[in-house]
């Protein structure tokens, strides 16, 4: 888990583009989780759109309309514990390409799930 919630801190701090110690709608939805242009090849753009604000929404706990520091941690814990089956503190493939929050929102979004 601490391999995947360290990557989380990484991508946050990425997502953060204006340094400030938080990340708004625009930050997140102008960053790429990677399916931007799979969505974009399957014409789910709205789709796509609408799965990034309920993302959005959901790590944003305390409905400020940014996602600090402490918020993003606590939904990375959140996400791998929903992902993690089989409760042995590793992600297999399986586990997070079915399990993880990210990959299920995007590609419902996608495939029109």
């Amino acid at each position: 888990m601490a391999e995947f919630v360290n990557f989380g801190q990484d991508i946050f701090v990425s997502m953060d583009t204006n340094k400030d110690g938080a990340v708004d709608l625009i930050e997140f939805t102008e960053w790429d989780f990677g399916f931007n242009f799979i969505a974009e090849d399957e014409g789910q753009e709205r789709a796509y759109q609408t799965a990034q604000k309920v993302l959005f929404a959901i790590w944003d706990h305390d409905g400020d309309g940014e996602i600090g520091r402490q918020e993003y941690h606590k939904s990375m814990v959140w996400d791998f514990r929903r992902a993690d089956t089989d409760d042995d503190a590793f992600l297999t493939r399986d586990e997070f390409l079915s399990g993880y929050v990210v990959n299920l929102a995007y590609r419902a979004a996608i495939t029109g799930l």
